[in-house]
């Protein structure tokens, strides 16, 4: 899942254009991409300053900054990366210079892109060119879920009912720092303790979460945290569709299933109904569907050859094996991102360390040390905060080489890659045998509703 958003940039672009391609943020600048215009903060800033210069010059915006964000562990630097330029090229569609730069040295990877917003082709500026207005953001994030699908991103459900966050209020939800994350974090926990719905609510008692679930209501479920002083309840749909009271079932009972090693498949129609409506009535558009029907089966069949399994049973059995091997990959996963993260964190942190050290120790030979330290004020405070992380995270005082942890961090996160792509494996595994089942069982119902119940004895042929 990507979160986006879009601002204007009206003054100080090159010093925008200086943050998004700063070498500790985008590997020594190996992600950093550029269209129509320089790599090079100044040389970009001139180039697109000659095409705002064939516009009429009426507007005060130089340039519109897009950020697009993933979760921790979702994704990798290089595809991030490419999704990055696919949302330039179609939301841009080539009519507008760029800078993509991808960001690597926090927990969670996320795109830079800071575009002119004069048109390349005919300078009009992005506002008139495009005539968005407050549709901008919408139309930015459709485009970014459907370039995060293709690449096997999970996108959010029913995106009418997901409300648009600022970077700010995202930030602070990544670092656990809002109060809506931890009514998440504590509901996802009692979800995951729970093997009903009545068992759910009490869990949430545990976790120091009030509600109030009355079904027969418009607004049957809300939450409040009872440690966090919050006063006010939080409607279950506030939080997002999938706290609301049905999904939160579906949630339990599929978590159950997969803990107990057990599958709950919900067939969607695949097959033609030819027992109803115009195959009914006309024999020979039955006939039809009835060979389209054998054919679908037929090639099910053919997958099923191909996997060395025999019957309706071992097929589910296998389908149980691979969503186990998803689950297992699941958790490799998580514990390989802490580990980026832990040395990611690492890296940033020595980063900074260094390059506030001269300004700490120049403190102390400065002519007039009170005037230094108030014109420097933000720098030796947040010297002193990660001097304090320092001590912290290396009790011992033994501070590791930097490429050492670099090579660390390459080798983990081409650990994580490999698990990655097992993962997707994996997925389209299961994809692949669920329709499988549920196309056979269907045929063969379709055919003969009462071996329905004996299908799963039957050898198939």
């Amino acid at each position: 899942m990507a979160v986006t958003s879009i601002h204007p940039i009206k003054s100080t672009l090159v010093k925008a254009l200086e943050y998004i391609t700063d070498p500790e943020k985008t590997d020594e600048q190996l992600f950093v991409s550029s269209y129509l215009c320089d790599t090079d903060p100044s040389k970009a800033t001139k180039d697109f300053e000659a095409i705002r210069k064939l516009g009429t010059g009426r507007s005060s915006v130089l340039a519109q900054h897009l950020i697009q964000s993933f979760l921790p562990g979702e994704t990798t630097p290089e595809q991030a990366h490419e999704i990055g330029m696919e949302l330039a090229e179609q939301y841009l569609r080539g009519h507008y210079q760029f800078i993509l730069a991808t960001h690597v040295d926090k927990g969670h990877i996320h795109n830079h892109l800071i575009f002119n917003n004069t048109n390349y082709d005919n300078h009009r500026t992005f506002e008139t060119n495009e005539n968005r207005g407050k549709d901008t953001w919408k139309d930015l994030q459709q485009i970014s879920d459907q370039i995060c699908a293709d690449h096997d991103l999970f996108i959010i459900p029913n995106p009418d009912l997901k409300k648009g966050k600022s970077w700010y209020e995202w930030q602070r939800d990544q670092n656990g720092e809002s109060w809506k994350n931890k009514l998440k974090h504590r509901i996802d926990s009692a979800v995951m303790a729970s093997n009903n719905f009545e068992e759910f609510l009490e869990e949430l008692h545990k976790r120091n979460v009030e509600y109030s679930y009355q079904p027969h209501r418009k607004i049957s479920l809300k939450f409040r945290l009872t440690d966090e002083g919050q006063e006010r309840w939080t409607r279950a749909k506030t939080l997002g569709w999938y706290y609301e009271p049905e999904q939160l079932k579906k949630r339990i009972a599929n978590y159950s299933a997969f803990i107990r090693g057990e599958l709950d498949f919900s067939p969607k129609p695949k097959l033609i109904d030819t027992t109803s409506g115009r195959y009914a009535e006309a024999p020979g558009l039955q006939h039809w569907a009835m060979l389209r029907n054998m054919q679908e089966a037929s090639k099910m069949i053919n997958f099923l050859t191909a996997h060395g399994l025999t019957s309706v049973q071992e097929l589910e059995n296998r389908t149980v094996l691979e969503f186990g091997r998803r689950m297992k990959l699941v958790a490799d996963l998580n514990a390989v991102q802490q580990q980026i993260d832990a040395v990611s964190d690492s890296v940033s942190l020595i980063r900074r360390y260094r390059k506030l050290r001269p300004i700490y120790e120049q403190s102390f030979t400065a002519t007039f040390r009170k005037k230094f330290e108030a014109d420097h004020k933000k720098e030796l405070e947040e010297y002193a905060r990660i001097e304090s992380a320092m001590a912290k995270r290396f009790p011992d005082h033994v501070v590791p080489k930097l490429d050492r942890l670099q090579q660390d961090r390459d080798a983990l996160i081409q650990q994580r890659n490999a698990l990655n792509e097992e993962y997707k494996s994996c997925k389209r595994e299961i994809q692949e045998l669920e329709k499988a089942r549920e196309t056979i069982e269907q045929y063969l119902q379709a055919a003969d509703p009462s071996r329905t119940e004996s299908l799963k004895k039957e050898t198939l042929e």
